[in-house]
């Protein structure tokens, strides 16, 4: 009596038996076979658990493995793998999905162009963020990338490269804050493309004056001289008291004479007179104004 294969059931007819039975048998084996191998030849591989593949095989469709590794071991010689046709010029690419989500991918490399020749494609990196650990070594091409290499570090209104120029972006860039331009009546609280100014208000300019205190540079004060001068001249501090008036009494519209009193100390700085005493008099007070 026939028996069966134990996987896919194929008749085993008896050997000197199963008279007349062994053509059916050898049919249905042969037709079973046929759409066996037709499965094969339309429908995507999988190989589970360890496989051994010897030679040099051709996958006509899709191959799933559902190893956790695809580990190539050779026993000499450099293992690789080789995307791409070498007839019909394509965009092979790696697709990761690290997400667990479908469809799409969650980063992709992408290799395009060339011509034939060894490392004269293009590969595309396709990923929200690109991490590298470690150093990063290799030749630049400087015909093609160095526009890639150097930039303009510009600044902005008020700032300027203190460099100038294209810089290649291999150290710390330098900004600089650009000379300020004198203040004026009219000036505003503007920049430009190297510079700034400001604006200064009758109400700023009040203020700075009440707040200078006595001998400060920008303030005015009656000060004794023992030489005679005349406006706009220039004097040390040294050269000048401090000086008041002194009377007993003063008349409404009317007028007083008055003594003039010195201090003991000297100014410090330097002082312009801001008036004139009669020519060729010495020991005299008048108003100066402190410019340094």
């Amino acid at each position: 009596m026939a028996t069966n294969t134990p996987i896919y059931a194929f008749f085993l007819p008896t050997v000197g038996g199963d008279v007349n039975a062994w053509g059916t048998m050898l049919n249905d084996n042969f037709t079973d076979l046929d759409s066996i191998i037709d499965t094969l030849n339309n429908a995507a591989v999988k190989l589970t658990g360890t496989q051994t593949i010897a030679g040099a095989k051709t996958f006509t469709t899709q191959v799933t493995l559902t190893a956790l590794n695809l580990w190539l071991n050779p026993a000499s010689g450099n293992a690789n793998v080789q995307l791409g046709a070498q007839s019909v010029a394509s965009t092979p690419f790696i697709d990761f999905r690290s997400s667990g989500l479908a469809p799409g991918f969650d980063s992709r490399i992408i290799a395009s162009g060339g011509d034939g020749s060894n490392e004269n494609g293009t590969l595309t990196y396709r990923a929200d963020t690109h991490a590298f650990i470690g150093s990063i070594t290799g030749t630049i091409d400087n015909a093609t990338t160095a526009a890639n290499c150097t930039r303009d570090v510009i600044g902005g209104n008020g700032l300027i490269n203190a460099a100038g120029g294209n810089q290649t972006l291999t150290g710390n860039i330098t900004l600089a804050l650009g000379t300020p331009e004198s203040i004026t009546a009219t000036s505003g609280n503007t920049t430009s493309a190297d510079g700034h100014t400001h604006a200064l208000g009758s109400g700023d300019v009040r203020t700075l004056l009440a707040e200078g205190l006595f001998g400060q540079i920008g303030t005015y004060a009656l000060a004794y001289a023992t030489t005679a001068y005349n406006h706009d001249i220039t004097r040390a501090g040294s050269a000048l008291n401090p000086a008041s008036s002194v009377s007993s009494a003063v008349g409404v519209d009317g007028s007083v004479n008055a003594n003039l009193t010195r201090g003991a100390t000297t100014l410090a700085g330097t002082w312009r007179s801001m008036g004139r005493n009669q020519s060729g008099t010495a020991n005299s007070v008048g108003l100066w104004l402190r410019i340094s």
